[in-house]
């Protein structure tokens, strides 16, 4: 059985804006990291089917965290598929859907995570 997990989170702005705070570096440094002593140091979006995606940040012990993946599927302002791993830790690779769905009063984003498995 494939473990997975969805939610829903709800946007007062266009899918534009959603989309601009995944797919660019400088917005995703605002608002990625888990708190204001754990500041994204390093974003890196090559935003295409195989470029890859790499985040370092701060954490409260003073050492970096990093995640890194590969885009799967870019359908732009409407869907983002990228596989999720953390380098050195023990957790299974991810790969992560996530649907940017506009609505009268803004965006609703639909994320999937499940356990990643090759194209195709």
């Amino acid at each position: 059985m494939e473990a997975s997990l969805t939610f829903t989170r709800s946007y007062c702005v266009p899918p534009e804006k959603v989309w601009r705070a995944w797919t660019d570096a400088q917005a995703l440094r605002q608002w990625w990291a888990p708190g204001p002593a754990e500041p994204v140091s390093l974003a890196q979006l090559d935003v295409r089917v195989g470029g890859r995606i790499r985040i370092v940040f701060g954490g409260p012990d003073g050492r970096a965290h990093e995640c890194t993946g590969v885009y799967w599927e870019v359908v732009p302002k409407r869907k983002l598929a990228f596989t999720w791993t953390w380098p050195g830790a023990s957790m299974p690779e991810t790969l992560v859907i996530m649907e940017f769905k506009p609505a009268s009063w803004g965006t609703r984003l639909v994320s999937r995570v499940l356990e990643a498995r090759g194209p195709g």
